[in-house]
């Protein structure tokens, strides 16, 4: 049997002249042996380090990424809606076969940390249905908790970490657990 299911992927952005890319800059900056290159379907892909160390190199491979995940699922009519979120500043969603902008979800942040709790507050203010989100990310994680939290939301979430090693987390749970610090917890994280 077949789940049908949105599915969500969402890439971090890279706007010119932003204090996110004046950071990324910097933090590349210091890895002498990585450079630009250019990316294509047909070209083989750089080593992981000159990819994720070089802004242009990543951008590239996210815009190759997104496309062809989205032309490659267009025209099929499968039981999943996608919605990829890159470069644009309004994710794109293929819904039984066909590209929808998604307007809703329109944002202008770089950072796809705080891009996914925004979609999941959006999903979870629709539906009393399952969410997960897959990623390792500690912010994700605190944002998450944070909009739960302040949003009153009641629909199932959790937060699947990559790796089988870790655990899996409730995020109503964990919540509805630490009521008394969560308002807090905001703060606190970006303290330490």
């Amino acid at each position: 049997m077949i789940v049908a299911s949105n599915i969500s992927v969402v890439f971090d952005k890279y706007h010119k002249k932003s204090i996110i890319s004046s950071t990324r800059a910097a933090q590349s900056a210091g890895v002498q042996h990585c450079k630009k290159h250019v990316i294509t379907l047909a070209t083989p892909i750089p080593s992981r380090d000159v990819v994720l160390n070089v802004a242009h190199n990543k951008e590239q491979l996210i815009d190759m990424i997104t496309e062809e995940l989205l032309d490659r699922i267009q025209g099929l009519r499968l039981p999943n809606n996608l919605v990829v979120t890159g470069k644009t500043d309004i994710p794109v969603e293929v819904r039984q076969g066909v590209r929808v902008e998604r307007s809703d979800l329109r944002t202008n942040h770089e950072e796809a940390d705080v891009i996914i709790p925004l979609q999941v507050v959006h999903s979870a203010s629709k539906t009393r249905k399952n969410l997960k989100v897959i990623s390792d990310d500690t912010d994700v994680f605190v944002l998450l908790a944070h909009y739960y939290h302040l949003c009153q939301l009641s629909a199932p979430l959790v937060m699947e970490l990559t790796s089988p090693e870790r655990t899996s987390v409730n995020i109503g749970d964990t919540v509805n657990k630490h009521q008394a610090i969560v308002p807090q917890l905001l703060a606190a994280h970006a303290l330490t």
